[in-house]
């Protein structure tokens, strides 16, 4: 995994590629952002891996289950 500095970097390096800070809300592009000031604009929304998210909604499936 990379961190958020890490991705920044790369993103920053090559221009000419387009790459695009993309924020996602439940599995929908909720901002593109082609600057890093995305970040400073939307200060609650955070870096996080796909590896991250799967372990995130795995913990929340098991609350779920323990409530029942």
């Amino acid at each position: 995994p990379q961190s958020a500095a890490e991705l920044e970097a790369m993103i920053v390096s090559a221009p000419w590629l387009g790459l695009l800070r993309a924020f996602w809300i439940r599995g929908e592009t909720a901002l593109e952002a082609a600057t890093p000031e995305a970040g400073v604009l939307y200060p609650e929304l955070r870096f996080e891996t796909i590896e991250s998210a799967f372990v995130a909604m795995a913990v929340a499936e098991g609350r779920g289950r323990a409530k029942r």
